[in-house]
């Protein structure tokens, strides 16, 4: 298994089947998007939740059609011990998979597979905020290490949006070098709604939830898509493993909002609430026909009226 920080600066570009082992964060979404950025094809979400699942998709492997498209397989375990018995070959001459979600790497596994095994591990500072700062020069920005912290701060639990939002300060302001002056006004106009709030106004009942949505721009939704899917993933992985609450959730008021969460619901009701949130991702990527926004708010306001 290769430490993230020794893979070679083109590692995306010889590989076609890759597995991240290690908590998801800063590190993982980086490499993934590193990945499916090179790759610029169509990608598809799967969730595997049990050996029938691992099944399932080795049968949707198996019988392709001739018509199909050259796409990623972004593959998210929800147990570490589903990666040995997904068992998906090594190259295919259409697919190319990125299975994650996988915290421990199982016993053996290296002698059964050739696939790249990537170690990842959960960033903290200083070394966080470097991190946010290559990121920040490979989509063209130089930002400061006090602006960094900043953002490391503000996107704590949701590491996923940190290069959309790098990417937007880019369109922004448009220029090579940004100033902390002009990151405070993007985390500012971000923290009116974040993510996490909206996670943490879904146990505030329905009628708080709709006020709420009023607020909500347009451009908003796909990065509070995002955010509910991260949340419900990591609710799963503390519902199989109670003990990585505080590695999924390291901020007092994400712990207890979490908890919150886990007492409402089983883990077949969250394995439940994930698949439905990955059915909406193809018309977020305007592969499908359905308004994401519209069928969020039914899902979002579903949730709060169950955890009222």
């Amino acid at each position: 298994m290769t430490p993230y920080y020794k893979l070679p600066k083109d590692w995306y570009k010889k590989n076609e089947h890759v597995t991240f082992i290690g908590p998801e964060g800063l590190i993982s979404h980086h490499l993934i998007d590193q990945f499916c950025t090179h790759h610029n094809i169509k990608r598809k979400s799967h969730l595997i939740s049990s050996t029938a699942d691992c099944q399932d998709l080795r049968a949707k492997l198996a019988t392709q059609s001739l018509f199909s498209e050259p796409e990623i397989w972004l593959i998210r375990l929800a147990q570490d011990k589903l990666l040995p018995t997904l068992n998906l070959p090594n190259q295919h001459p259409e697919k190319k998979f990125i299975v994650y979600g996988c915290e421990k790497k199982p016993k053996n596994l290296e002698k059964t597979t050739s696939q790249l095994l990537v170690q990842t591990y959960y960033m903290k500072e200083p070394y966080a905020s470097t991190m946010i700062q290559s990121i920040a020069l490979e989509k063209g920005i130089n930002i400061s290490t006090r602006a960094a912290k900043w953002i490391n701060l503000c996107y704590q639990g949701h590491e996923s949006l940190i290069p959309s939002f790098l990417e937007k300060t880019k369109m922004v302001y448009n220029t090579q070098s940004v100033s902390d002056e002009q990151i405070k006004p993007l985390l500012s106009a971000s923290g009116l709604l974040t993510p996490f709030d909206m996670i943490q106004f879904l146990s505030d009942g329905p009628e708080k939830i709709s006020v709420y949505f009023k607020s909500i721009q347009d451009t908003q939704w796909a990065g509070i898509y995002w955010s509910i899917a991260q949340h419900w993933r990591k609710l799963l992985q503390c519902k199989e493993n109670p003990q990585q609450l505080k590695t999924h959730f390291p901020w007092p008021n994400q712990q207890k909002t979490a908890n919150t969460h886990l007492n409402c619901y089983t883990y077949a009701d969250l394995s439940k609430h994930l698949n439905e949130l990955i059915t909406l991702e193809v018309s977020l990527k305007g592969f499908g026909k359905d308004n994401i926004e519209n069928h969020l708010k039914v899902w979002l306001l579903k949730r709060s009226i169950e955890l009222k």
